[in-house]
């Protein structure tokens, strides 16, 4: 089994029929290849038997690889941890946190099912549900007010891509508004006359307006005619605010639901928390993270090519 050489999908099709395509290996091998994390799809493991694959895609053999059900629940998956902090690579359609009086899974329970030792992780932010990638969690309390004060002054730095409707003009640029619960129609929104368009430079002040002031940095990074793939850079974090300025500045993100519906196909929500950067609260030491762009977006166009051959990366700003 170790001999299987990488190969690239010519066909759609489910991951386990294509591996047994290309090997010799039995339909119970096959499968018990890909459920202990030994199959990677893109470079990223992929442990269910029906993922399915497309043309282009790159499938290789790890026989090294550790199995993920001992690092993943939920689909969710422990990049780092020690006794101050866990971080977390979640799916999306997984809760960061559970809500009041249920019992559905979350990144919450997930991390406390992965972390070893007594010190529960505690919620420092959050992702939307539909949104996939990295949430860091706090182990104790004095970490999770360090980690809480930094994300308030700016110095955790956020970022997520995305794919939008649409050909974005320019370089990007600053976002910036008053966010409010009911902007019409019953849906959170900008309260009319506070949104800001600001070229790239220096981040813009904070400005006295009327709901919650919030701030977003964009940069294109890739375009066609009918979309746009986008760096997104958070400096407030407010609930659903990189999808309400994208949508207002007229390109909401590919699958989006809520606030514009989305003609164009996409398998759900297009928008990945790829990056985290900040220091660890008790060394100092500067730490960053990354998760690749995930497999079941990766049909969406443009994608730039190191989205695509960006690697699960962990602790330590060198790597």
């Amino acid at each position: 089994m170790s001999d299987i050489t990488p190969y690239e999908v010519t066909e759609d099709g489910r991951l386990d029929a294509s591996l047994r395509a290309q090997s010799s290996l039995s339909h119970k091998a096959t499968r018990k290849l890909i459920s202990t994390g030994k199959v990677l799809v893109n470079g990223a493991p992929q442990s269910r038997w029906e993922f399915p694959v497309r043309p282009g895609d790159l499938i290789s053999v790890d026989m090294l690889a550790r199995n993920p059900k001992k690092d993943e629940a939920f689909g969710a998956t422990v990049l780092f941890q020690d006794d101050a902090i866990a971080v977390l690579s979640k799916p999306a359609g997984l809760l960061s946190a559970p809500a009041p009086s249920s019992d559905e899974p979350s990144a919450l329970v997930a991390v406390n099912r992965l972390c070893r030792g007594p010190r529960r992780p505690r919620v420092v932010h959050r992702l939307d549900k539909d949104t996939s990638g990295l949430l860091v969690f706090a182990r104790t309390i004095p970490a999770t007010r360090v980690l809480q004060d930094a994300l308030q002054h700016h110095q955790v730095r956020r970022l997520y891509r995305c794919v939008v409707r649409g050909e974005v003009q320019g370089e990007g640029g600053y976002i910036s508004s008053g966010l409010v619960r009911d902007a019409g129609r019953g849906r959170r929104g900008s309260y009319k006359g506070s949104r800001r368009h600001h070229p790239l430079g220096p981040p813009p002040s904070t400005r006295e307006v009327e709901g919650k002031w919030a701030l977003t940095r964009y940069r294109v990074v890739a375009r066609s005619p009918h979309a746009t793939a986008l760096e997104v850079e958070l400096f407030t974090g407010r609930t659903h605010q990189i999808r309400i300025h994208l949508m207002e500045l007229g390109h909401p993100i590919l699958g989006e639901y809520v606030y514009a519906p989305c003609r164009t196909l996409a398998p759900r929500l297009a928008l990945h928390a790829a990056a985290l950067r900040f220091k660890h609260p008790f060394s100092g030491e500067e730490l960053l993270f990354e998760a690749p762009w995930p497999a079941d977006l990766r049909g969406l166009k443009p994608l730039p090519s190191r989205w695509l051959s960006a690697k699960v990366r962990g602790k330590g700003a060198h790597t």
